[in-house]
């Protein structure tokens, strides 16, 4: 399923916070893309959500106090036809394992 949750600068967004952050909690995968920087933000709400991130190789996921892992946390695609993929070729377990790193790592206490 595809949840359509920003239509654009001057249509309201169709979702409040708490129903956003349930579509978020509802997906498998959410794409991360750079935004005005390397950095795309998104990825902290979908990692919280236990949603296993698809990042593009331009979005920076190393300058973190404890950067996530490739492959532990998300895995890095290069185009279209490759994310597709990925997707279908992830086994369950795998994404369970790695959905379960998502919500660690955001809970993970930094002291």
């Amino acid at each position: 399923m595809t949840y359509e949750l920003v239509t654009g600068t001057s249509t309201p967004y169709p979702y409040n916070q708490t129903e956003y952050l349930f579509h978020l909690s509802q997906a498998r995968f959410g794409l991360c893309l750079r935004g005005y920087g390397p950095k795309c933000n998104r990825e902290i709400e979908l990692m919280a959500m236990g949603t296993v991130l698809i990042v593009t190789p331009d979005v920076d996921m190393k300058n973190y106090f404890d950067p996530p892992v490739n492959g532990d946390h998300y895995l890095v695609v290069r185009s279209p036809d490759e994310l597709s993929r990925v997707i279908q070729e992830l086994p369950d377990n795998e994404w369970e394992r790695m959905s379960r790193n998502c919500r660690d790592w955001y809970r993970k206490p930094f002291v």
